[in-house]
């Protein structure tokens, strides 16, 4: 009986204790409370530091005071922490504050920091909100390009129709820079039934306006074909801006069909239309255009234009059908046009521009073009060229760097004939330091073979 009341009295202890543990934590947790809101109050990094309590201790009922800081506060880090919270609480949120879109909504205007903008649009992104699409469709005319275009990324993303004619409207709008946003958001939302005001738009009086609306008209998702309509602007538009950027448009589509407008586009007489034509031939591997642009090299004016157009030839990889790279080798004003031209006659295995190369390394008065094409002649390993190759062997004062490259090609030529023959000049040579280098790449070529 003693043993049963000992028992009785120790239970009574030990739940007096839980109960007093109970309502000490109970006191902690309100006194924890009491200090966020404390906190909350006094402002700076206090106040950013109690929002994050508020999420780390659970503290949910806080969370809407917490909130109201959005509009309370004129300090943006406070907004900042408190977007975070929400982020850190996702779409869970809801649960605590269910009308937090609407908040959101309130708060999405022109003088909210564009990094806060984005914040909130993300967050209707990430959790498909369909809620915050009118507060989206507002940022769709924001000044800043990066919120415009995150807001129609979003309602993209959530595929909200609600899209269409807010795009509709600002496409009928009398300002052309709202035109011009409604085209960006056009370019990503890609809906059929878009075609026919972007059509429109194609005529506009501003050419900024129907420089966009070439662009959002080929990324429509549409069985309607828009290459006419791209090359109707090419053809008929009267500023060259807006004809290169059709161009360009054919380009980036791969429109082969429409490569003709490329080749006519090459010898336009704007350069920003050349530019296009150079760049959208690159762009298609469009290996017919090689011709166009290889007769333009040899009139074009613009020297930045003829490197382009170098440049394209190697990427295209087709023989220079006008010799234009041996005729800007023989003629032109600039070194680095000559010393590409050069390079890329050997780079493109192009015979017939042998002997130019053989007369630059004769009369170019810039060692780096005779160097180019002393490589380059090794490149091509044209035995016909092996005569008068060993006719340069003995230039008064060349590099001696030069005339090695220039005997290379004769090895390369694999002519036993040549290359016996230009042992024997080798050996003649008044510069016996150049002959005996000759002789040892004659020497390890015949071990090596």
């Amino acid at each position: 009986m003693k043993a049963i009341n000992i028992s009785l009295l120790s239970i009574s202890f030990l739940l007096l204790f839980v109960s007093f543990s109970r309502a000490e934590a109970q006191f902690a947790i309100v006194d924890g409370k009491k200090e966020v809101l404390e906190k909350l109050e006094s402002g700076g990094p206090a106040r950013r530091q109690a929002i994050w309590y508020i999420y780390q201790n659970r503290y949910d009922e806080l969370l809407r005071p917490a909130i109201q800081y959005l509009f309370k506060s004129d300090d943006f880090e406070d907004h900042r922490a408190i977007l975070r919270v929400f982020e850190a609480y996702g779409p869970g949120l809801e649960r605590y504050v269910p009308d937090w879109y609407r908040i959101l909504d309130r708060y999405m205007n022109r003088n909210v920091p564009e990094d806060l903008l984005l914040q909130c649009i993300q967050l209707a992104s990430s959790w498909k909100e369909h809620r915050l699409i009118f507060a989206l469709g507002r940022m769709a005319d924001h000044p800043r390009m990066k919120v415009r275009l995150a807001a129609y990324r979003a309602m993209a993303r959530m595929g909200n129709d609600n899209l269409i004619p807010i795009l509709i409207r600002q496409m009928k709008s009398d300002r052309p820079v709202h035109k011009i946003y409604a085209l960006e958001g056009a370019r990503l939302y890609q809906d059929e039934r878009l075609v026919p005001f972007i059509r429109d738009l194609l005529n506009d009086s501003s050419k900024s306006v129907r420089i966009f609306a070439l662009k959002a008209i080929v990324e429509q998702k549409t069985d309607q074909d828009v290459s006419y309509l791209v090359a109707r602007k090419f053809k008929d538009d009267p500023n060259d801006e807006v004809r290169a950027r059709a161009i360009e448009m054919i380009g980036r589509r791969g429109w082969g069909r429409q490569n003709y407008l490329v080749h006519s586009a090459v010898g336009d007489s704007s350069d920003v239309v050349r530019w296009a034509a150079v760049r959208s031939a690159v762009a298609m591997k469009d290996r017919a255009s090689a011709g166009p642009i290889s007769r333009q090299l040899r009139v074009e004016k613009e020297d930045e234009l003829k490197l382009a157009m170098i440049e394209a030839l190697l990427d295209l990889r087709v023989d220079d059908s006008a010799n234009a790279l041996a005729h800007l080798l023989r003629s032109d004003e600039k070194e680095a046009i000559r010393q590409r031209a050069a390079m890329a006659i050997g780079n493109l295995r192009i015979k017939d521009g042998g002997f130019a190369l053989i007369q630059a390394i004769r009369s170019d008065e810039k060692l780096e073009v005779r160097l180019e094409a002393a490589a380059a002649l090794g490149e091509l390993a044209d035995p016909a060229l092996a005569e008068s190759i060993m006719d340069l062997l003995d230039k008064p004062g060349e590099d001696r760097r030069v005339l090695q490259l220039a005997a290379m090609a004769i090895i390369r030529s694999g002519s036993d004939e040549k290359i016996r023959k230009l042992q024997r000049v080798a050996s003649t040579l008044k510069d016996r330091v150049l002959g005996e280098e000759i002789e040892r790449m004659v020497r390890k070529y015949q071990a090596d073979r």
